[in-house]
């Protein structure tokens, strides 16, 4: 009976071994796939984030030099008119001295 006894208390260790091993190789298994994929959705959420910055960024600048530009070419327009408006005014007093 003894042997019989020693041949289960083997059977019993080497199934809690077996199952000691799968188990923990299951636990490392999940622990690793867990942390891939936290890793993979903070590196998407950042590259998204950033995307979304630049785009923000890239929007602003546009946005900004369009401003810019049309405040130039308002300014220039506006200049225009007033030289024009001087160089017309100049003429008529000059040519009104002159027929005077």
């Amino acid at each position: 009976s003894s042997g019989i006894n020693a041949e289960s208390t083997f059977r019993v260790i080497t199934f809690s071994v077996i199952t000691f091993r799968v188990t923990t190789f299951r636990f490392i298994t999940f622990g690793v796939i867990t942390f891939r994929v936290i890793c993979f959705r903070v590196i998407t959420f950042r590259f998204i984030t950033f995307r979304v910055i630049t785009f923000s960024v890239i929007t602003f600048r546009v946005t900004t030099f369009r401003f810019m530009t049309f405040g130039v070419i308002t300014f220039r327009v506006i200049t225009f008119r007033v030289i024009t408006f001087k160089v017309i005014t100049f003429r008529v007093n000059t040519f009104r001295v002159i027929c005077f």
